[in-house]
């Protein structure tokens, strides 16, 4: 994880972007278990930091426009999941309404 948070660190720095404790709280949140999360799930996890919920909306927007989070948008929801774990650039999702998971599916 500390290789994968050092490259995005080196990459907003490139960019022009401040990488901010606030941004590598997020980053940490997408990167702890490859599941898809939406920005509510998200601000869940880093409340507690005194992080508010436009932070995780723009942090969000701003990993969307950098290409380091790919957005899916699910029946209304925005979910995000981190490029690197998405192995195939081209796959569908797949909602259980029953248990709440996003699934990836190739081919």
């Amino acid at each position: 994880m500390n290789e994968t948070i050092e490259y995005i660190k080196k990459l907003f720095k490139k960019k022009g972007y401040k990488f901010t404790i606030q941004k590598k709280t997020i980053l940490e949140v997408l990167l702890e278990n490859k599941e898809h999360k939406n920005a509510k799930q998200i601000h869940d996890k880093v409340k507690n930091q005194n992080i508010g919920i436009t932070t995780v909306y723009r942090t969000l927007n701003l990993f969307t426009e950098l290409d380091i989070v790919k957005e899916i948008n699910i029946s209304g929801t925005s979910y995000y999941e981190i490029k690197i774990f998405s192995k195939n650039p081209f796959h569908i999702h797949f909602k259980c309404f029953k248990c709440n998971s996003i699934i990836d599916i190739n081919n």
